[in-house]
């Protein structure tokens, strides 16, 4: 089955964004602290998540969040959705999906998804390791989707693995951070871990 191309306008690409200090590394320690105990290894800060086992008692990365309540990218601000970090390589493959809002990528009105325009920014804040993003580079209009209550994703055996494409996020050096900047609405995306983990920041917006 043939599929039409992603838009060129929405294509992901790389972008960077310069830290004013290093408030960064104590969220990463408050992240490890609370992530080395836990059965999956990972600790997140969702501030628009209401829900048991949601860990708001983050102080280091509130600090950040509101240090860093949004960032400007090529004229056009995104605000603080998350932070995230997981010590290991995660054992359950994420589907390729669509965000169906900035805040949390999971709260937006899964039915008009490809309707609308949701930004995101994704930061790797990694010193150490660069992160990957996986996307697929097709119009999503053209590929069937399943859903999950707001969660709206591909079916694996519906992925056209032709059409995957990847790109490495470079990890940070100092206070110059760099990302991938892209319409996660419109684009099928997912992280791709390896043994390493990750350590991301999320921004997002909605035009």
């Amino acid at each position: 089955m043939s599929h039409l191309p992603l838009q060129p306008e929405f294509q992901p690409r790389l972008v960077s964004v310069r830290l004013e200090d290093y408030s960064v590394d104590a969220a990463a320690l408050e992240l490890k602290t609370m992530a080395e105990p836990d059965d999956n290894k990972c600790c997140g800060y969702f501030p628009a998540m209401h829900a048991d086992g949601i860990n708001m008692d983050l102080p280091a990365s509130k600090a950040f969040a509101e240090t860093y309540p949004e960032f400007e990218v090529d004229g056009m601000p995104v605000g603080f959705s998350f932070l995230r970090m997981s010590l290991k390589k995660q054992e359950a493959k994420a589907s390729f999906h669509l965000d169906t809002d900035a805040a949390t990528a999971l709260t937006g009105e899964p039915d008009t998804v490809t309707q609308r325009r949701v930004v995101r920014l994704l930061l790797n804040f990694s010193i150490l390791h660069h992160r990957t993003l996986a996307f697929l580079d097709v119009d999503p209009t053209s590929l069937p989707p399943s859903f999950n209550q707001n969660y709206v994703y591909c079916p694996p055996e519906a992925v056209p693995q032709d059409s995957v494409r990847t790109i490495a996020i470079p990890p940070r050096a100092g206070r110059l951070v760099q990302g991938v900047l892209f319409y996660s609405s419109r684009v099928y995306h997912t992280g791709q871990d390896d043994e390493h983990g990750h350590f991301v920041g999320a921004y997002g917006r909605e035009d």
